[in-house]
């Protein structure tokens, strides 16, 4: 049995996938839905639901960075920023400049700290070295996100308040929607804030 995954399609519907085995047929789901047929036999019921994607808040201002890897994936992501109407400011290097993953990310976390700035939105190469970086700020709470789910949870659990992609890893297509995703779902508090709360005696510690 394989795991069933969660993805967003480019035209913002959510689509929640129900692994079925090669070996036994399964009832399909109501419609709307869709099979996904795997190469190897079998395939993922999924049904499909239309999710809004437009609840960016009007005074949310963004600060976006990058270095040299994440330069071309970076000017989609202001080009849809733009679109959507989220105010942003551009603490990355254009095309053809240099930096350091470390420079960039200080460079975005430092206005995050400051309120400068509400959320980042850091690009490398994988995501990963600028999100090691990112974390090593004060008060900075940063994933590297290549999919959807981590994208949503990151904010309904952790508060993470700077989300790291991969210019090498993601398409301008998925960086967006895990954007939107990360703009628009808010903070669930309670028991998760205790965590988070944890998290800080932890940076106090150091």
């Amino acid at each position: 049995m394989i795991s069933a995954p969660t993805w967003f399609g480019s035209d913002g519907f959510a689509i929640s996938a129900e692994a079925i085995s090669p070996r036994r047929n399964r009832t399909p789901p109501p419609s709307p839905s869709a099979t996904v047929p795997l190469p190897f036999g079998g395939g993922f019921n999924c049904s499909i639901q239309k999710i809004n994607l437009g609840k960016v808040k009007t005074t949310m201002k963004v600060g976006i960075g990058n270095d040299h890897a994440g330069a071309e994936l970076k000017m989609e992501i202001v080009k849809h920023l733009e679109e959507i109407g989220v105010e942003y400011i551009d603490y990355g290097v254009a095309v053809g400049e240099k930096i350091d993953y470390p420079d960039a990310a200080e460079r975005v976390c430092r206005e995050v700290v400051a309120g400068n700035v509400d959320r980042a939105i850091l690009i490398c190469g994988t995501g990963i070295g600028i999100s090691i970086a990112a974390n090593k700020i004060k008060g900075i709470r940063a994933c590297a996100c290549s999919d959807s789910f981590s994208a949503k949870y990151t904010r309904l659990h952790n508060d993470a308040n700077a989300l790291c992609l991969g210019g090498r890893v993601v398409g301008p297509g998925l960086a967006n929607e895990l954007v939107d995703l990360f703009l628009t779902t808010e903070f669930e508090g309670g028991r998760h804030q205790r965590r988070v709360d944890l998290i800080t005696k932890l940076e106090e510690k150091n």
